[in-house]
């Protein structure tokens, strides 16, 4: 797992943290195809681009393999940024045990950004919501 603050308050030397602070470690390009797949490890890298060649579908990691990762204590979140880079719509759409909530589609056009925060609901259910 990454090194992260993504709830409570955290005291380092004579640095104070308090609120969500995330380190963006990578930057995950999503092959095009039909099926196309968000990892865990994109979404803990922070962005995640898309070449898209036609409307597509993409879909979310598990529940079960978020929480492996981010630990499955209710409110536990944290949140990821997707760029399209090309004219096609993407759409998200929920991996078993996920929801998704508000738009889940980002525009067709190139260079568009969704940001998403992914909160983990219960022990194991996850629910995704677009932020911007």
């Amino acid at each position: 797992m990454f090194n992260r603050i993504t709830r409570g308050k955290a005291v380092v030397g004579g640095l104070t943290v308090t609120g969500n602070l995330q380190q963006i470690r990578s930057v995950t390009n999503i092959t095009d195809g039909a099926s196309m797949v968000l990892t865990t490890a994109g979404i803990l890298g922070g962005i995640n681009t898309a070449t898209l060649t036609t409307a597509r579908a993409i879909t979310t990691p598990t529940a079960a393999a978020l929480i492996a990762e981010l630990g499955s204590v209710v409110g536990t979140s944290v949140k990821y940024s997707y760029i399209n880079l090309a004219a096609f719509v993407a759409t998200l759409t929920a991996g078993t045990g996920v929801t998704i909530v508000g738009l889940a589609t980002t525009a067709a056009t190139a260079g568009q950004a969704s940001r998403w925060q992914v909160v983990v609901t219960a022990p194991t259910t996850v629910s995704i919501y677009r932020i911007a």
